[in-house]
């Protein structure tokens, strides 16, 4: 169980980014995906420009069935990353679904 480790290392280092975001990958792996959104929203206030925090974040929203939520932070990674392809399809894909092709 790797949980405990992640808890103790946020513990020591309560402003080390990675480590929400290892965590909220550890949390997605087991469907718990509310709580991978709130480690990703704690690793994307202390480093804004994590891209891995954002698509993270959208894969959740899209599992919990929040487009307009998953198309918000895709459009950020986009912003952080814009050479990601598969970003950039889930944007288009999720604009269609939800009739918002072309607005940003």
């Amino acid at each position: 169980r790797l949980r405990p480790g992640f808890d103790a290392l946020i513990r020591k280092s309560p402003r080390f980014a990675e480590a929400y975001n290892q965590r909220a990958i550890f949390h997605y792996t087991r469907g718990e995906y509310a709580r991978a959104v709130a480690d990703c929203e704690k690793a994307l206030r202390l480093n804004p420009c994590h891209f891995g925090a954002a698509s993270g974040m959208g894969q959740c929203f899209m599992k919990l069935k929040k487009l307009r939520a998953a198309l918000r932070v895709y459009r950020r990674a986009n912003r952080i990353n814009p050479n990601l392809e598969t970003v950039r399809e889930a944007i288009q894909s999720l604009e269609r679904m939800l009739g918002e092709e072309g607005k940003r």
